[in-house]
């Protein structure tokens, strides 16, 4: 075993090149790939000029220009010596370490340096990067020794880019040394360390720090962020910890499934941006977010609420749909602007209050029963003040404030998602100002009104005998009176519209009142397939729809559509003023409001203006709320939508029964003890809990409601 081992020893031994490489330094100043640039030290070459596995020193303030693709194996730079690259095909690879010291340079502008092994730049020497990249695969040191004060020692990334794989470490006493990051792209995959406060990180410009390790600095003095951002990466399937410093600006990303931690005071002064990934503010520490903050969230989101030092404004920009989360301020008056550019849309998981402009660039605006509120009161000339749209909408009611001023006031709301979207806009222009402030909030509903009546009305010439098979519902509160405005109704997508001068817009004052005529027709725009209807001097607010004689074929004009409840039988009956062009009835069930199935169908009357009426019964439906809704077929395959009504089933076979009924203040439940019982109101809206016994539902409005207890369920009606 002893041979062997030495036998395989010489073996290797005589293996190897009975020679060195080469070792070269400066002998001038010059090119790198020039002959007369170099003096050959020892080894030998071929070149004589370093190449490959060469060691090379540049030393008694020479200065070296490589412009050609040129390598090393190491590279040392001293004594006030210099290094350039500055065309595009400047490229050294140094396929070891390069150190620099005694007051040198090495410049980029533009090329290509690549240090395979570890970078160091000690006593005052400065790397500079204006244009092109520097790549190291090692560490990277900046160091500034001795105590006396003195010039800063410096990698100075101006411009272009600079990438370090190992730590990045900055060391300094007296004398002060920099990593400074301009309009320039820097990346610390290692992480970076400083060890006090002349140990600097200094943002002189709007660049960016990408980092993927993490981010030591003792003193907080020494990360300077001017208008820079940091960017924290992480690494695939490990949380990363940011930094407790101030930031300008924060972007917090990765692959979509890493977690950022806060463990201590965190700042950021001009934007948080949720790239991917999720932000988590651990005990003890603070995420604290300026006066004036943008927070801007793609696909990521915090799962720790932030403390507002003052105003913010918001920005949705992500591909897929989302919720608002932690990052909408709960108290009143921080938010400011809200802007909305998200294809898939967003969804609300909570009140969401704007005080000065929402800005819809794309996609829709899901309110999910919150309340979006608008406290901007400013009407616009020509424009809104408080919301601008390019193409985006809203679902759901928008809830504005409306001072004592004259100008336009937009809701830019709309119906669907994808390629079933309508937009629907609703536009108030005072042109007399209302004499008391308060609110308006208006909805757009893709369903006919329910109930409809007082049609025919002649307006002038023009006899509207239908309407169209959706409407609007605005509101007023707050104490909002007085002032004549002039309305514009968008309907894209309404069906039947061939002559846009025929089309009225008609109110009335509640639902399940009739039909009314307010102010004086305007001059219609827009196009059949999306029609702008306009109306000036109108006053009040409640539902609003428009109709039109027979030069349009508006489907049909539903009078009304009700169910009534027989055991496990629901009785739909429905009544039409007048039908155009109607083939068929689909009758349409759910059972939680959303996905609706075919039950029946029943023929329409084709092209009438008589009153029709019809009915279906749904036999054994199912215990509990039931969804019932029409949808309208015409003979050339276009379809419409009525409103969804609600009918209620019971089981009482369980023992469940309530008394009083009706009641007005306190009722009692007998069940079987223990049972969860809950209330809603007869759209299925849950209300709140119910106990065993004694109940006080004094606060309830009146109306029916049902209570439920595991599949059974008794109406209540609150008088």
């Amino acid at each position: 075993m002893k041979n062997f081992t030495l036998v395989t020893f010489l073996l290797v031994l005589f293996a190897q090149p009975l020679f060195s490489q080469a070792i070269f330094q400066s002998a001038g100043s010059g090119n790198w790939s020039s002959p007369t640039s170099w003096t050959l030290v020892s080894g030998s070459s071929s070149t004589n000029y370093p190449v490959a596995g060469d060691t090379a020193t540049i030393n008694s303030a020479n200065n070296i220009t490589v412009d050609v693709n040129s390598q090393c194996n190491q590279l040392t730079i001293n004594g006030g010596s210099s290094l350039l690259l500055n065309s595009s095909t400047s490229i050294l690879t140094v396929s070891n370490g390069l150190s620099l010291s005694g007051t040198s340079t090495i410049s980029l502008n533009p090329g290509l340096l690549t240090i395979s092994g570890t970078l160091s730049i000690t006593q005052a020497s400065t790397v500079t990067v204006t244009q092109g990249a520097l790549t190291v695969v090692g560490a990277t040191t900046l160091n500034s020794v001795g105590s006396a004060s003195g010039t800063t020692t410096l990698l100075d990334v101006e411009g272009g880019a600079f990438s370090c794989a190992g730590i990045t470490s900055i060391t300094a006493t007296t004398r002060v040394a920099e990593l400074r990051i301009g309009g320039s792209a820097v990346t610390l995959a290692g992480g970076v360390v400083t060890t006090s406060a002349n140990a600097r990180i200094n943002f002189t410009g709007s660049g960016a720090l990408t980092l993927a390790g993490i981010i030591t600095i003792p003193n907080a003095s020494s990360f300077i962020p001017g208008t820079g951002r940091v960017v924290y990466f992480g690494i695939p399937g490990s949380n990363q910890t940011v930094a407790p410093l101030s930031y300008y600006r924060l972007v917090i990303t990765g692959l979509g499934s890493g977690i950022k931690e806060i463990n201590g005071a965190v700042t950021v002064t001009d934007t948080l941006t949720l790239l991917t990934d999720t932000l988590l503010v651990n005990s003890g520490g603070s995420l604290t977010l300026s006066n004036g903050i943008t927070i801007v969230r793609t696909a990521g989101q915090l799962i720790s609420a932030p403390t507002f030092a003052g105003t913010a404004n918001i920005v949705y920009n992500d591909v897929a749909h989302d919720t608002t989360g932690l990052e909408i301020p709960s108290a009143a008056g921080v938010l400011q602007d809200l802007t909305v550019s998200d294809i898939a849309g967003i969804a609300l998981g909570s009140n969401v209050t704007v005080n000065d402009n929402l800005n819809l660039q794309q996609g829709p605006l899901l309110t999910n029963n919150y309340t979006l509120a608008i406290t901007n009161t400013a009407g616009g000339s020509g424009s809104d003040p408080a919301i601008s749209r390019t193409n985006g909408y809203v679902i759901g009611t928008i809830t504005r404030s409306i001072g004592t001023t004259t100008g336009l006031r937009i809701f830019p709301l709309g119906v669907g998602i994808g390629s079933g979207q309508n937009y629907r806009e609703f536009d108030l222009d005072y042109t007399t100002a209302p004499s008391v402030a308060g609110i308006i909030a208006a909805q757009a509903i893709d369903s006919a009104a329910p109930a409809q009546s007082g049609l025919p009305l002649t307006d002038n010439t023009e006899v509207i005998n239908k309407t169209a098979p959706m409407y609007w519902q605005a509101d007023a509160s707050g104490g909002l009176s007085g002032g004549a405005y002039t309305l514009s109704l968008t309907a894209t997508g309404a069906p039947g519209v061939s002559d846009l001068t025929t089309l009225r817009i008609v109110k009335r004052p509640s639902a399940g009142g009739p039909w009314i005529l307010d102010g004086t027709a305007g001059v219609n725009a827009g196009t059949t397939s999306a029609p702008v209807i306009v109306r000036t001097g109108m006053s009040g607010f409640s539902q609003f729809t428009f109709g039109s004689d027979n030069s349009n074929t508006l489907p049909i004009t539903l009078l009304s559509f009700t169910g009534i409840t027989a055991g496990n039988n629901v009785l739909l009956e429905w009544t039409t003023a007048s039908e155009n062009n109607n083939l068929l009835f689909t009758v349409e069930h759910s059972i939680d409001g959303h996905s609706f199935t075919a039950i029946g169908t029943l023929p329409g009357a084709g092209s009438t203006v008589e009153q029709h009426s019809y009915s279906f019964t749904h036999t054994n439906a199912p215990t509990g709320i039931n969804y019932y809704r029409l949808k309208q077929t015409d003979a050339d395959g276009k379809e419409t939508y009525s409103n969804t009504i609600t009918c209620s089933v019971l089981n009482t076979t369980a023992g469940l029964s309530v008394f009083p009924n009706p009641a007005s203040g306190v009722i009692t439940i007998q069940t079987v003890p223990n049972t969860v019982l809950k209330l809603f109101n007869a759209g299925g809206q849950f209300i709140r809990s119910l106990s065993v016994g004694t109940n006080d539902i004094s606060a309830l409005s009146k109306g029916m409601y049902y209570i439920k207890a595991q599949g059974s369920a008794v109406l209540l009606e609150k008088k």
